[in-house]
């Protein structure tokens, strides 16, 4: 399974870039004897990107440049409730 992920990860990252992988310096697929497994990995994207809202069995996110306003509308179309501007105090002052 984590050599199909990556091979779905790896196909899919032409024009986007693995954060971690960069720092990190080794694959994010890693096995051990018969064992093997995904080391966590964040994808920097365009927001129309492949890997832009995939979800996979791993520690994995994937992060947009969204300018505040259209972050705002396509947060309020996926909540059922709205958002304000300004956060209220927790305190309640």
């Amino acid at each position: 399974m984590p050599e199909r992920i990556n091979m779905m990860i790896e196909g899919n990252l032409p024009g986007a870039r693995d954060l971690v992988q960069d720092i990190r310096g080794t694959s994010r697929l890693v096995k051990e004897g018969r064992v093997a497994w995904l080391l966590p990995t964040v994808i920097r994207c365009d927001r129309d990107h492949a890997l832009a809202n995939k979800e996979f069995l791993f520690p994995f996110a994937s992060v947009i440049e969204c300018p505040q306003e259209e972050s705002r509308a396509r947060l309020a179309r996926r909540s059922s409730a709205p958002l304000s501007p300004k956060t209220p105090n927790s305190s309640g002052k």
